[in-house]
């Protein structure tokens, strides 16, 4: 899901989602231009942790964030041909969430060296979590088409993506690549003509915005969600949000909103997970954190509180200014 007006956000405005009903908000291209023009008001949401890669190459580009309510183990920012914010990687527990923007390969082709040097290093990353028996979840804009469903034919799957790009995509979705599109899985019949009068609902998740190719539905499935076997049977569905439920003006992506069965979390057990992270919170997330809140400031609240103890304490022992218990009549 990409938000690109994200960095405008205004504490007053309304994020495009309700984010009480999606444990895992996860945007990409969100465009920070340092970690100094984040807001409390960005980080600090609701019940939410959040993860933050922004781009050091050039500011104001690509970047992605992840918003959690499941306390990961551990972070990983850019972890990934690190400098252009393009992966939060973030272990939690019952499989490993990668949030990747992928790389155009631009006009012309000319950054597509890059974009095959970054899907390879994606891969190897992916591999050393399946080497260990992980279970991986990568979800994102891949800025790549598995075939031409996924591609309108005004487009063409050949004209706007290389067969080496194609490959990887491919080869990962064979069974020796071990990953399912949970999308294409569930909706495999889904390939319409797409005429303009056609009501059924898109199959593609991207449109050029220069153009009128939205309303007439002429775009790209290139938004994906690709799961480790172990975790396709915990798939409830997965659907591509339409302009109902996201209003156009904040992407020209449509989100792609999944349902994970609570079981998934619920029967986990970590036993054969090493290094647990102490106290529930990684050291990425207490960093961000202690920019926004001040652990060793006392709130109004609490400092009322002790206030009302004390005032109780006093009036128990005969302190307190006179306030104590009255001295009974004709005492000495």
């Amino acid at each position: 899901m990409l938000l690109k007006t994200l960095p405008y956000f205004q504490p007053s405005d309304q994020l495009p989602i309700d984010l009480p009903r999606h444990p895992f908000p996860i945007p990409q291209e969100t465009k920070i231009s340092g970690e100094d023009k984040l807001t409390k008001e960005l980080v600090i949401l609701d019940d939410y942790e959040s993860y933050w890669a922004i781009s050091k190459a050039k500011k104001g580009y690509s970047g992605v964030t992840t918003y959690t309510k499941v306390p990961p183990r551990s972070a990983h920012i850019d972890d990934i041909l690190d400098s252009e914010g393009r992966t939060v990687i973030l272990d939690l527990g019952p499989f490993i969430l990668i949030n990747v923007y992928i790389p155009n390969s631009g006009v012309d082709n000319e950054r597509l060296k890059f974009k095959m040097d970054f899907l390879a290093a994606l891969k190897r990353k992916c591999d050393s979590y399946t080497n260990q028996g992980r279970q991986v979840m990568i979800v994102g804009d891949l800025n790549l088409a598995a075939d031409a469903r996924d591609v309108h034919p005004k487009i063409g799957l050949e004209k706007h993506f290389t067969e080496e790009e194609r490959s990887w995509l491919q080869g990962m979705l064979t069974d020796s690549g071990g990953y399912t599109d949970i999308w294409r899985k569930l909706h495999n019949d889904t390939y319409e003509t797409q005429q303009p009068t056609s009501s059924v609902t898109t199959a593609y998740t991207c449109w050029d915005e220069k153009t009128s190719a939205r309303a007439f539905n002429e775009g790209v499935r290139i938004d994906y969600i690709l799961l480790t076997s172990g975790l396709v049977q915990y798939i409830k569905s997965c659907e591509i949000m339409s302009s109902q439920e996201v209003a156009r003006s904040w992407s020209d992506h449509a989100p792609v909103k999944m349902h994970i069965d609570d079981e998934l979390f619920t029967s986990y057990s970590s036993s054969s997970l090493e290094g647990e992270v102490k106290g529930g919170m990684c050291e990425e997330w207490k960093r961000m954190k202690k920019r926004f809140i001040d652990s060793s400031q006392k709130s109004i609240l609490s400092m009322f509180g002790k206030m009302e103890g004390k005032r109780e304490r006093d009036d128990e022992s005969g302190g307190g200014g006179g306030r104590g218990k009255e001295k009974k009549r004709g005492a000495p």
